[in-house]
Formats: structure tokens, C-alpha cells, sequence
């Protein structure tokens, strides 16, 4: 039902940022801001509630891959800066010097808790800052402990609402006409759970709070990447709307990439064995052959000619494939429906280095 749901939607938000990048008179502004605004608390209404019926189901799977903590967290502050300047306030990111550029995780699960600490932080703050802070606890040769933290420094929660606020359906103030549906947190602390990690609160009424996420992170050994000046990215992907948004938001950020599209997975196989792109990008659900089959199948050429390059497969739902078996897989990163352009741009900055 995932896919069902988020593939219009994927729509929707997607020309909504287009839109928004337009020419518009002041009042189309005003109404795409409305349409991009309600269309966004509309896809995190839906990732909660699907996230929700994993945890409560046992079936939460998490990835592993490389992330590069400098960028995500650049990442991250983009993906809220327009919120917080509504309400006077900047983003400070402070990166401990001792954390090694990349480590081994689910980078879609640490977004996650994250940005949920900041989007609170944002919602009951203003006229002020918050800061997204990186600290490595410990560290051998294996293990990086990191704690990530989120301080804000607005109205604080009360001493006997701490341990509520991570409550299924508890809202601090339900007359704040908060959009949420109070689970976030919720949802939060059991996702740092099934990441062998622990959250904690420190709070003062009136002062601010502090979000703290930390966990156990495996090393990435120092790798180097060639140099790139031009890119060729391919797309399979049946849509052709969703073909159309994608090509609109890659063209947003890249004027140095050459890219191509084909309607299955056949296609993406067959270009694969006659000019090898720098990044693919395949769609999970197309006809005659899918995303995860085109994947193996291009994963078996690449090392029978001792080549390798990322492979992102574009899905509604991160969750529905065996973690051992993507593991092992030649999957790179998930990209999830409704698609946002950010982070399209940070797949491929930190799949291509310019």
C-alpha cells in the first residue's frame, strides 16, 4: 500500500518544489508555499503512521552504507533552513575534528532521528539558534561512539512531561496547532533502539532543550575518488511523470550531466553492457524486468569487467527487502517515494566527486 500512496504523492511535492522555483506573482507564492507546506506535513503524516505499523509489527529492517557525516549534516540543515529563517532563527552545525569523514550506517534512520530533533526544535523556538552538534564519545579501530545532539533554546519541556513527550499520541501543547500527530518521537526512540543506541532529554522550563542521540558507529577505511568535471547518470523508470520530475530536479542542480532514460529494467541492463554510467538509478516496480532483478543483473556484468560503480533503487518503501540479503546486494542507497530533490543532489555529491 506504500507505493500506492507515496507514488502520487511523489508527484505532488516534487512540482511543488519545481513550482516553487518559477516566476510566480506574490500570490502564487503564497499558494505554492501553502501547497508545499501542507503537502510535506502530508508525507511525514504518512512515513509516520507506515513507520508506526512496522514498529508495531516487528518488521523495522535497517541498511548499512557509507555516510559522510560533513555532508548529511549539511544535508540536514538545508532541509530546514527555510523553516527556521520563518521564525528568526539559525543553524549552527559544529563537526568534531576526531570523527572519522565516513562511517558505516543507516543513513536514512539517522536523517531521521535528526531531523525530528530539529523540527522540534524549530516548532517551539525562535528569534535565537540551534545547534546540531557532533561529538565522538570513544573510539578503537573498529568502532566510532558518536553522539549527536540538537539544542535549541527555546521554551523547554517541564521536569514531569519528560519522559511523556516520547509517548504514542502525547502532544506538549495541544492547543499550539501543532501539524503532527504526536508519534514522532515516539517512533524516534524505537528506531535508536533497533540502532543500538539511546536518546536523552535535558531540559529546562523557559531555557531550551537538549536532544542527544548516541550510538556505535563501524569504520570506513580511507578510500580515494577520481575526480569528475561531467557525469552520465541513467534512470529506468516507467513513469513518465515521475521521469519528468526527476529529470527537471537533476537539470536544477547540474548543468555538467548527461542524462538517460529507459522505460524497464531490460533497458538499463542493456545500456549498462554498452556504455557504463557513473551512477544508475532504477526504479523498483517496472514492467519486464524490475529495479532489484536489473540490479543483479548489472552487478554481474560490473564485476565480470572488475568495474563498480553506485546503483540507487528508488522505492516507496525502504523497508519491504531482507537487510542480509540488500547487504550482499549491489543496492548502494535507497531513494524513497515522494522523492526530494536534495537528496537526490546528496546521493549523487557523494557518489561523484566534482
Amino acid at each position: 500500500i506504500s507505493h500506492e500512496i507515496r507514488t502520487p504523492l511523489n508527484g505532488i511535492v516534487g512540482m511543488g518544489e519545481l513550482l516553487k522555483k518559477t516566476k510566480l506573482s506574490e500570490t502564487q507564492k503564497t499558494y505554492v508555499e501553502l501547497l508545499n507546506k501542507s503537502s510535506k506535513n502530508l508525507k511525514q503524516l504518512i512515513s509516520d503512521v507506515l513507520d508506526l505499523s512496522k514498529i508495531t509489527n516487528n518488521s523495522l529492517v535497517l541498511t548499512s552504507n557509507k555516510i559522510n557525516l560533513e555532508e548529511m549534516l549539511n544535508f540536514l540543515k538545508e532541509s530546514v533552513e527555510n523553516q527556521a529563517i520563518v521564525k528568526n532563527l539559525k543553524i549552527e552545525i559544529k563537526l568534531d575534528s576526531n570523527i572519522p569523514k565516513e562511517i558505516w550506517g543507516d543513513e536514512l534512520r539517522l536523517n531521521q532521528i535528526l531531523l525530528n530533533f530539529l523540527t522540534n526544535a524549530i516548532k517551539f523556538s525562535e528569534n535565537n539558534k540551534i545547534i546540531l552538534n557532533t561529538v565522538l564519545v570513544s573510539q578503537d579501530q573498529s568502532l566510532s561512539k558518536i553522539k549527536f545532539s540538537v539544542q535549541d533554546f527555546g521554551q523547554g519541556i517541564k521536569k514531569e512531561n519528560i519522559n511523556k513527550i516520547f509517548d504514542k499520541f502525547w502532544q506538549m501543547l495541544p492547543e499550539h496547532n501543532q501539524n503532527g500527530a504526536g508519534i514522532g518521537l515516539f517512533i524516534t526512540k524505537q528506531i535508536a533502539k533497533t540502532m543500538g543506541g539511546k536518546i536523552d532529554v535535558e531540559s529546562e522550563l523557559g531555557k531550551g532543550s537538549i536532544f542527544s542521540f548516541t550510538a556505535d558507529f563501524p569504520n570506513v577505511a580511507n578510500e580515494s575518488i577520481n575526480k569528475k568535471e561531467k557525469f552520465n547518470v541513467l534512470l529506468a523508470e516507467d513513469n513518465e511523470d515521475n521521469a519528468y520530475l526527476f529529470k527537471k530536479m537533476i537539470k536544477t542542480y547540474y548543468d555538467n550531466v548527461d542524462l538517460v532514460v529507459v522505460e524497464n529494467g531490460q533497458q538499463a541492463v542493456d545500456f549498462v553492457k554498452s556504455n557504463i554510467p557513473d551512477i544508475v538509478f532504477l526504479d523498483k516496480s517496472m514492467p519486464i524486468k524490475n529495479g532489484w532483478k536489473a540490479s543483479e543483473e548489472i552487478a554481474d556484468f560490473l564485476t565480470l569487467h572488475n568495474k563498480k560503480i553506485p546503483i540507487i533503487l528508488i522505492t516507496a518503501n525502504a523497508d519491504e527487502f531482507d537487510f542480509e540479503k540488500r547487504k550482499n546486494s549491489a543496492i548502494s542507497e535507497i531513494l524513497i517515494r515522494p522523492i526530494d530533490s536534495n537528496r537526490i543532489k546528496h546521493l549523487i555529491d557523494k557518489s561523484v566527486n566534482f
